[in-house]
């Protein structure tokens, strides 16, 4: 057995749980602000707001991420930790891609009208458009911190 197979499920700790949870609703809530203002409802006030929260909602998010993914980096193999962690942001990152793609292939873009979506599916394998930066950045980062433990000789299995 490997030692990967021995290892108990993880406790949830609460404060990880609290912590990805606001920074989910901020992000939720900014993007609401975002469209609502760019379709001309005026809701200034709420721009200022999300504008405050701006250097906290994200920082946040990749924060907890970092904790999470952090002792599977130090653990995994590469190709395990590409199939725990990994393949579920890349299938999201495409599928959500395809979708947005597609919503706007037909539903007007409140921010760039005229641009046209036919080369943005394209383009998403090497610069993330729209909300989706994120995953890309989380995949990103998770390889990049990889490579650079397994350069250090760090223990992976």
């Amino acid at each position: 057995m490997t030692p990967e197979s021995t290892l108990a499920p993880a406790q949830r700790i609460a404060w990880i749980d609290v912590a990805r949870g606001i920074a989910i609703t901020l992000v939720v809530f900014h993007h609401s602000i975002q469209f609502l203002d760019a379709t001309g409802w005026q809701v200034d006030a709420l721009v200022q707001v999300t504008a405050a929260l701006s250097t906290f909602r994200m920082p946040l998010f990749f924060l907890v991420s970092g904790l999470l993914a952090s002792s599977a980096i130090a653990r995994l193999s590469f190709a395990s930790l590409f199939w725990k962690r990994l393949a579920l942001l890349v299938y999201l990152y495409a599928l959500w891609c395809i979708i947005w793609w597609a919503w706007f292939l037909f539903v007007p873009r409140p921010f760039d009208p005229l641009t046209s979506p036919v080369g943005d599916l394209a383009t998403a394998l090497y610069l993330p458009w729209s909300g989706l930066w994120f995953l890309y950045a989380l995949i990103l980062y998770t390889v990049a911190a990889w490579v650079r433990l397994d350069q250090l000789g760090a223990y992976h299995n």
